[in-house]
């Protein structure tokens, strides 16, 4: 006998619902239960997308157009569900995702996808370099977009059409407040910054103080930044490191308070995991930073 059959059905539901939005695997598995079970999970499911391979954005595109064997009803919807996307597979398919999904708020996408993005919606882009631009109904959605770069070259943005001409920009570009770069060679310059005329939050990797360093009192030059997160990777420093990228992020908090401290296990797409905690409800990288920076400062206290 079913372990839920002597449970109020109204339980049950609520049940599967909590297991779907806290785990995609809990979803998933949801899903095989029964038809009305995936009705409840699908939702769940669909509002913090995973795609990992060129082969899953194939298969996605099918739930985008209505025609996937998997739905619970005829008239099931998948695009008003979708909030927030993981894509790692580099495919000109993120314009026609973004332009599907009305509601969606945060992209996770390595930099060549991005940039498929911003030159789809710029002013020069046209029908016939690309299957499709960026429609002006997406470009006018109210809601701001937060950006995850899980892989980045020496060069994540693009001058021929970032910078120069600023009616030639594309409009995504001041509707990104918050972005997390995962994963970079070299650190961003005030100039790749400033493109973003509405940031506010800006992540960044750090390995050494040595390489690095001199980067993040440029990046404060970010007159709207309100915070400037310093994400040390625990798997690729050494103690000694630590400790200098922690002491030397102190002083310039001295003057500027706006710079803070996080730690990652990971890089780029090796975060996936906490990306995916954070979209279901789980502390944000900002979150943790706060916590972080004021936990580092109250032992420093507690030595003097």
């Amino acid at each position: 006998m079913s372990p839920f059959a002597n449970l109020p059905p109204e339980l049950v539901q609520h049940i599967f619902s909590l297991a779907s939005a806290a785990s995609r695997n809990s979803g998933l598995n949801i899903c095989l239960v029964a038809s009305w079970a995936r009705h409840i999970a699908l939702p769940h499911l669909l509002h913090t997308v995973v795609i990992k391979d060129h082969l899953a954005n194939a298969q996605f595109r099918h739930n985008l157009q209505g025609q996937s064997p998997y739905d619970p009803s005829p008239g099931f919807l998948a695009p008003p569900l979708i909030y927030n996307v993981w894509m790692e597979a580099v495919s000109d398919r993120i314009i026609s995702l973004f332009n599907a999904c009305d509601n969606i708020q945060h992209l996770a996408l390595a930099d060549e996808a991005f940039l498929w993005l911003i030159h789809a919606s710029s002013p020069i882009a046209t029908v016939g370099a690309f299957n499709s631009t960026i429609s002006q109904s997406a470009v006018a959605r109210p809601q701001d977009l937060h950006l995850t770069i899980i892989s980045a070259g020496r060069r994540w943005t693009h001058p021929e059409y970032m910078y120069g001409d600023v009616t030639m920009r594309s409009p995504l570009l001041s509707k990104i407040t918050r972005i997390y770069l995962a994963d970079m060679d070299v650190l961003p310059t005030f100039s790749e910054i400033e493109i973003f005329t509405r940031l506010t939050h800006l992540a960044v990797p750090f390995y050494d103080w040595f390489d690095h360093g001199k980067f993040l009192r440029t990046l404060l030059l970010v007159e709207l930044l309100e915070m400037l997160v310093v994400v040390i990777i625990t798997g690729d420093v050494v103690k000694d490191d630590r400790a200098q990228i922690e002491s030397q992020v102190a002083e310039i908090r001295k003057t500027d308070g706006r710079i803070y401290l996080a730690e990652s296990l990971y890089r780029g797409v090796g975060i996936q995991k906490q990306w995916e905690e954070e979209m279901r409800g789980g502390k944000s990288i900002w979150d943790k930073a706060v916590r972080y920076t004021s936990e580092y400062e109250a032992r420093k206290l507690r030595h003097f």
